[in-house]
């Protein structure tokens, strides 16, 4: 099977306009140097809502999403930086990027960390990452560093 081949049948376009997609992966690698660590979140697509009435199961939507990311984001500031976090307003940069919005998939997060200190070694990240994702009740078990 020659070159030409493949690129068909995996619709390979040499021509075609890059996506944003295409142009948020050359971006973040250009940074990568700064945001060394890349973060998947995944999300549990209902949750319970607890009022005066009664319980009832909601469907996941962005605005959801976006307070469960600065949740985390606030956890894990809190397990690098203490209580240094709160009090000093010490945090890791964020990149985060909600994707599955337009295409109906599961709502997910892709996101890049940096200005890690050098206190924390990257081998550790996995670890944060886990304890700062247990305390967000609409992130669901998977997630990948």
């Amino acid at each position: 099977m020659d070159l030409y081949t493949i690129r068909q049948k995996v619709a390979y376009n040499p021509n075609s306009r890059p996506t944003v997609k295409d142009e948020l992966r050359k971006y973040f690698t250009s940074i990568s140097s700064r945001f060394p660590i890349a973060v998947t979140l995944t999300f549990k697509q209902s949750y319970a809502v607890h009022t005066v009435k009664g319980t009832h199961y909601k469907k996941l939507d962005s605005d959801a999403v976006k307070r469960a990311v600065k949740h985390f984001q606030n956890k894990l500031n809190q397990q690098v930086y203490g209580s240094a976090a709160k009090r000093y307003g010490k945090k890791l940069s964020y990149i985060p990027v909600i994707e599955g919005e337009k295409s109906g998939k599961h709502l997910h997060v892709h996101m890049v960390i940096g200005d890690i200190p050098q206190h924390v070694m990257l081998n550790q990240i996995d670890t944060l990452v886990t304890k700062a994702k247990t305390s967000v009740e609409l992130i669901d078990e998977q997630h990948k560093v």
